[in-house]
Formats: structure tokens, C-alpha cells, sequence
């Protein structure tokens, strides 16, 4: 089988609708934080046996002060994850550093893939 070499081919980053792909902004973050914030309180709600004898005011604080928690974790753990990725995957591998925004939104993503 023969294969045609092109001179001409270049990778271009863009995807289907030729406009190159978008970063992760803000507002992205801020969707995946209350996605994963919901589905917590719902596991809260719904399979916890603790939330069944519980006032709607301690249900509530209980699950703003999980929030506030966990948003400090990921907080943390997004700056660890930037500042390895930049001091040694990109320096060994041919990679671009990442954002702030985009390791926040990679531990969000772990947390829903792998969390309990």
C-alpha cells in the first residue's frame, strides 16, 4: 500500500466550525463548581441518614459550610497541580503551561470522575 506524502499538511487546532477552541473561562468554572455543588447536596439530602433529623437551617448551613470547604480544597489542590504541571510536565514534555482556571477546572472534573 502506498501512502501520498503532503508537503503542505500542517495540525491546525481548530474544530469542525473552524473557529479555533475556546479556554476554559470563569464562567465555566463557575457552572462545574455548582454542578458538583448540587450533585454533593443532593448525596447529602437523599442517601445521608444524617440529614433526616435535621432542622432546614442546620441542613442548610451544614451544606454552605461543605461548600466553602470544599471550594478551599480545590482552591489549594488547583494551585499544586498549576504550579507541577508548569515546573515539570512542561518542562519534560512538550506541553503548553496551564491556567489557574484550567487546573481548577481539571480537579473539578477528577472530583466528579473519581469522588465519592
Amino acid at each position: 500500500m502506498a501512502y501520498a506524502i503532503d508537503s503542505d499538511f500542517a495540525i491546525d487546532a481548530k474544530h469542525a466550525g473552524g473557529a479555533p477552541p475556546g479556554r476554559i473561562t470563569l464562567g465555566f468554572n463557575v457552572a462545574l463548581f455548582a454542578f458538583v455543588s448540587l450533585v454533593g447536596v443532593g448525596r447529602f439530602l437523599f442517601a445521608s441518614p444524617l440529614s433526616r433529623g435535621a432542622s432546614l437551617e442546620g441542613v442548610v448551613f451544614s451544606c454552605l459550610l461543605d461548600m466553602v470547604r470544599v471550594l478551599v480544597v480545590v482552591l489549594i489542590s488547583s494551585a499544586f497541580l498549576k504550579a507541577f504541571w508548569g515546573r515539570l510536565v512542561a518542562t519534560v514534555w512538550p506541553v503548553r503551561a496551564i491556567t489557574l482556571g484550567e487546573s481548577f477546572a481539571i480537579v473539578m472534573m477528577l472530583s466528579l470522575l473519581f469522588g465519592t
